[in-house]
Formats: C-alpha cells, structure tokens, sequence
C-alpha cells in the first residue's frame, strides 16, 4: 500500500529532483558580493595595499567581534583581542595562501587571540594567590 503524499510534498518533490546544483552555486553574484572581491582585496593587501586591508577589516569586523565575544564573554575583552588579531593578521598576510578563504584564515586567528586571552586571565586568577601568600622575614 503506498502512503498518501501531502499535496504540498507532491508540488516541491519534482522542483528538488530537476535541481542539479544548489541555487547558490548558480547564481551569478556581483563583484562586490562576497568572495571574489575578497579575493582581490585580500591579494591587494598581501603586496601593500593598506586600503584593500581598511577594507577587509571593514568587511569583516562586525563577525570577528561576534567571534571574540562568543571566547571571552566580555565585549571590552572582544574589542581588544578583535583589534590585537587584526593586527597581527596584517602582519601575517605573506603568510596567507592565496585562493584561501581570507575571512576562514582571519577567524581563526581572532579565535586564536581570544583563547590566548582567557588562558592568560586564568594564569592570572591561578598565580594570584601564591604572591600573596605569607613569607618569612628575610631581614636582619
């Protein structure tokens, strides 16, 4: 006995099956839309185009700040690991691959940044209370 379909099963079901690629890979985006002009930007900024950098950073300061936040629970923290790590990304742009994802690579070191700021504040809580520990004289 074969099951009933919904009628709204039955509309979508031959639409999905002639689909050969995801609707994104299709279409065509504009220049400016997304990837390629990162791209560009971020081969612009590799050889010393300080603009294209400004430009990255724009792009892509709203979500490294997402990112920190997310790590640090503090948006005062965030703010400084946000600005630390793009910073040490705009020293380590030789080192990025080109036709690697220029926003992926930046994350990461944001996420890096963030870590090694939540690692230090707890270096900091641990090492705390053993200077101020009580310590024999030492003196005369």
């Amino acid at each position: 006995m074969e099951r009933q379909r919904p009628e709204w099963e039955e509309r979508q079901r031959p639409e999905w099956e002639e689909r050969q690629r995801p609707e994104w890979e299709e279409r065509q985006r504009p220049e400016w839309e997304g990837r390629p002009l990162e791209d560009q930007l971020a081969e612009r900024a590799r050889k010393g185009d300080i603009d294209a950098y400004e430009e990255l950073v724009r792009l892509h300061q709203a979500l490294a700040q997402r990112v920190a936040y997310v790590v640090l629970g503090s948006e005062a923290e965030a703010q400084d690991a946000v600005q630390e790590a793009f910073v040490k990304a705009y020293y380590a742009l030789g080192s990025f691959r080109a036709g690697a994802s220029f926003r992926a690579w930046l994350m990461a070191i944001v996420r890096y940044e963030a870590l090694n700021r939540v690692r230090s504040a707890s270096r900091r809580t641990t090492l705390a209370p053993r200077s101020t520990r009580w310590r024999p004289e030492t003196g005369p």
